[in-house]
């Protein structure tokens, strides 16, 4: 292991383009980077074996102005029972879900049905007697950023608990935000904010939306391949250009004051696409963290090659 990062020390950097690009070798040092290289090592292991025979890697620029954008787990509140507060219920996947060529169904004595929309889930959530499996209760703003984002890192009373995407209940997502403007006028229309205001109001529409996703506890930060990963090292990238641990350098524009660094891709997703996106991973945040939510950067992207 130390052996690896001695050779990355010594090895000389050479460009492949005539852009001079001062690296900070010591960023290779970094206790961060080291681990979420180890965690990647069995992937690496060809590049390493190269080095060892003495071969020179090479930094290749591969996107001149690549957008880099953020991602994260976010923080929220619930409670292990129902309150007025928390009166949400996170589910997690049903006994009486049924997946049939594609559709989520229900059975009703001999005949399927598609399975309960929101509404319907939440109404019967109501009753005890329909044992539905129930993470956690929490409010309804929070169920409804849950349900986008697919997965959330939740403080129930005095545990902790991750959550990821289970599975859905077979409806279409439709959006009711836009609904809102009805009752809830303001320069900007923010759904918690509807919600103090007039909160049984904006329960009713948000349970409109049909879709319902199901939950289950999960293991925080993984990326592909069962990757762990680490906060501002790992990157999602597409994986059709980018190879899983493949090392990158990114050099942020001069107006940005984010330090230029060694990342390593460990992770995907939907929205990634091209060789001029990456999407870095910031860890747990908490919901009214607008820093990092919004935050987008640009930078020259050099790939570590042989």
């Amino acid at each position: 292991m130390k052996l690896f990062y001695i050779l990355l020390l010594i090895i000389t950097f050479n460009l492949t383009s005539k852009e001079t690009v001062l690296l900070d070798l010591l960023d290779l040092q970094n206790n961060s980077f080291k681990k979420a290289t180890a965690r990647s090592m069995k992937i690496n292991s060809d590049f390493i074996n190269l080095i060892k025979k003495g071969k020179k890697p090479m930094l290749k620029l591969v996107s001149n102005k690549a957008k880099i954008t953020s991602y994260f787990v976010q923080s929220f509140k619930g409670s292990k029972t129902r309150t007025s507060v928390f009166d949400m219920p996170l589910l997690g996947e049903p006994r009486g879900l049924i997946i049939k060529k594609g559709k989520r169904l229900r059975k009703l004595k001999k005949r399927y049905k598609a399975y309960y929309n929101n509404l319907q889930i939440y109404n019967r959530s109501l009753n005890p007697r329909n044992k539905f499996k129930v993470l956690a209760f929490v409010n309804a703003y929070d169920l409804a950023r849950l349900q986008m984002e697919g997965f959330g890192y939740l403080q129930v009373d005095k545990k902790e608990i991750f959550v990821e995407y289970a599975n859905h209940n077979g409806h279409a997502f439709m959006p009711q935000v836009s609904k809102l403007r009805d009752f809830c006028i303001s320069k900007k229309l923010i759904m918690n904010n509807c919600l103090l205001t007039f909160p049984h109001k904006t329960k009713s529409i948000i349970l409109r939306n049909p879709r319902y996703i199901f939950f289950k506890i999960g293991k925080y930060g993984v990326g592909v391949k069962n990757i762990r990963l680490t906060r501002e090292r790992s990157v999602a990238a597409d994986l059709s250009i980018y190879k899983v641990g493949t090392i990158l350098y990114l050099k942020f524009e001069s107006p940005h004051k984010e330090k230029s660094r060694f990342v390593i891709v460990q992770d995907t997703g939907e929205a990634i696409k091209g060789r001029d996106h990456l999407d870095m991973f910031y860890g747990v945040i908490s919901k009214d963290d607008k820093n990092i939510e919004n935050k987008t950067l640009r930078a020259k992207i050099f790939e570590l090659i042989q």
